[in-house]
Formats: structure tokens, C-alpha cells, sequence
């Protein structure tokens, strides 16, 4: 059904526009809460990048005390010196000038500062995935080796190297920082694949050093289980009188196991060897000043001439070095290794 009003339709009754205050407090309110928005994103991205920033330094002020440290050990080895507060007659000193402190002819420090120069210029060079997965790879492979080093002065050499303990204890650190760090990790594919093959040939490396070190101390012991008689005693009484004559010394101490098997090599003929005791008054004791003033650093050590020999030398060799006549029938003893 139909209306018709006359007149015609009453006027519709609209609401009233808003006022422009309104609407502009509505546009004001919402883009005040856009930029509290934005605000915590850049807050939350730049404690990340502080973090990082503190991290990193962190990280490159550790590798590059590392590297100090191993350079000072470095220079003292090429030099033939201890570094402070390691006596030539145990502790550390036991652990530096021990077969296990080289590797290849060269100390083992001068691996371990290769290893740090590498971290800090990783540092340097900002944490990508990839960098990420090298410094891993690096700290993995230099813990395993300070491991085994710390290993056998504790178990096998019987004495503790504090220099040592503080490059491993720096590994320890730069490792847990690394970890820590805000930024682009590794794919977790990239470790199933990159720990078996760091750990294998870190552990690996390890092993035959290792089982290296152990022939040659058979080896020795072995040479010094050979019984002296006959022509090989007369021939050994002959060759230490003429160690003697030539002035050729040999430097050591009676509690040294080393200095030991260098004399069993002689069998009865050891009492006839140059022998100074550079510890009379025992382990821990004071230096003789004649071993003080040739710079003796380890035992056993040979002077002849104006050379110095550290380690133990075979007859054999003293023999070629001291120019006497070679040992009856050409025989010779297992080679070994200081």
C-alpha cells in the first residue's frame, strides 16, 4: 500500500558530519600507535646490533690476547728460553721442553697462534653463516688439541703448564661467546656435516702425535735395555773419556728420568761421562751457576763446543758429532727423540 503525503516526502533525517577535530584526533591517534610500533622494532633491532657490537669485541679482545700469548711462547722456544715463572726443572717448564710441545720441528704455540690470528680476523670481518662455520670449526679443532696437550702434562709428564691452561681457557671463553652472539647461524645441516669431519681429523691429529710420542719413548727405553759388553763396553769407556777431553759436558739432574735412560744408553761406562748436576739440592732446588750461565733449559742438555744440544743423544751420535771412530760392527740404537 501506497502513502502519499501532501506536500509531498517528510525531509530524512541525517547524522551530523563529525567534526574535523574528531577525525584528525582518529588519523593522530593511529599513527601515534604506528610509530610506538616502529619504535620497539628499531629498539629490539638496535639491543641485537649493541649486543653483537659487545660480543664481537669481546670475542676479537680474547683471540688477540690468545695470539700474544702464543707469540711470546713462540719467540721464548726459537730463542731456547722459558717464559717467567717456568723453572727448567719441573712444572711447566717439564711440559715446554718436552717432546709433546713440537709438532713438525716446531712448537706447538706457533700453531696455536696461526688458529688465533685466523678468529680475530673472522672477528674483524663481521659473522656471517659461512664465518660463523669456520670459527666453529677452528675453536673445535684447537679444543681437542689443548684437551689432549692439558692431558698428557697432567697424566703423563706429571706437571701442569699455566700458559697452557690459559690458551685452553681462552678456547673455552671465545667458543661460549661465539655461541652467544645475535646474528646469521649456521644451517643445521652445515654442523651434522662440518662436527664428524672437524672432530675426526682434530681427534685423529691428536691420536698419531700421540701414539708418535709413545714410539719413540719405546724406543728409547729400548736402547737403554740393551746390555753393554765386550767391545760395545770397551768402546763406550773409550768414547765418554773422549767426551771428556774434548770438554764436552753434559748437563742434567740425577732426579731427571730422561737424564737417566741418556746414561743407561751408556751402561757401565756412565760413570766416565762429563755429568754436571745442575740441581744438587733436588727438584725445586736453585740452578747450578754453571748451567745458570750456559742457559740451560731442559735436561738432559749437551754442550760441545759452542753448540748446544737439548734432549738425549745416542752414542752413536755424540760419536759422529765429536768426531771419534764408529761403534764395532756398525751397530746402531733404535732412533729416538729427545
Amino acid at each position: 500500500m501506497l502513502f502519499f503525503f501532501p506536500g509531498g516526502y517528510p525531509p530524512v533525517r541525517r547524522a551530523p558530519p563529525p567534526e574535523h577535530g574528531e577525525i584528525l584526533g582518529k588519523v593522530m591517534a593511529t599513527a601515534r600507535r604506528e610509530k610506538e610500533k616502529m619504535a620497539d622494532g628499531t629498539r629490539g633491532n638496535s639491543g641485537d646490533r649493541a649486543a653483537e657490537r659487545i660480543l664481537r669485541r669481546l670475542f676479537l679482545v680474547g683471540s688477540l690476547g690468545g695470539a700474544v700469548l702464543t707469540a711470546y711462547l713462540t719467540g721464548l722456544s726459537w730463542w731456547g728460553k722459558l717464559p717467567a715463572g717456568c723453572p727448567a726443572d719441573g712444572g711447566c717448564g717439564t711440559v715446554l721442553t718436552s717432546a709433546w710441545a713440537k709438532l713438525f720441528g716446531q712448537p706447538v704455540s706457533l700453531y696455536g697462534l696461526g688458529l688465533y690470528g685466523a678468529l680475530a680476523t673472522l672477528s674483524l670481518s663481521g659473522w656471517t653463516a659461512f664465518r660463523r662455520s669456520v670459527g666453529f670449526a677452528l675453536l673445535l679443532f684447537g679444543l681437542v688439541w689443548s684437551g689432549l696437550f692439558v692431558y698428557v702434562s697432567v697424566f703423563v709428564l706429571g706437571a701442569t703448564c699455566p700458559y697452557c691452561l690459559t690458551s685452553a681457557g681462552l678456547l673455552c671463553l671465545l667458543f661460549v661467546l661465539l655461541l652467544l652472539t645475535p646474528g646469521e647461524k649456521p644451517a643445521r645441516r652445515s654442523w651434522v656435516l662440518l662436527l664428524p669431519v672437524v672432530l675426526a681429523a682434530a681427534g685423529g691429529s691428536a691420536v698419531l702425535f700421540h701414539a708418535a710420542s709413545l714410539r719413540r719413548d719405546r724406543a728409547l727405553r729400548a736402547a737403554a735395555a740393551v746390555p753393554q759388553k765386550g767391545e760395545d763396553l770397551v768402546w763406550l769407556e773409550e768414547l765418554a773419556a773422549h767426551l771428556t777431553k774434548s770438554g764436552v759436558k753434559f748437563y742434567g739432574a740425577t732426579w731427571c728420568s730422561h737424564c737417566r735412560l741418556q746414561r743407561a744408553l751408556f751402561g757401565e761406562a756412565e760413570a766416565l761421562l762429563p755429568f754436571v748436576d745442575c740441581a744438587p739440592e733436588g727438584r725445586g732446588g736453585p740452578m747450578a751457576a754453571p748451567c745458570r750461565e750456559i742457559g740451560v733449559r731442559i735436561f738432559p742438555t749437551w754442550t760441545i763446543g759452542n753448540r748446544k744440544y737439548e734432549g738425549i743423544l745416542t752414542p752413536e751420535t755424540l760419536a759422529e758429532l765429536t768426531g771419534f771412530r764408529p761403534r764395532p760392527g756398525g751397530r746402531r740404537n733404535p732412533p729416538i727423540g729427545p
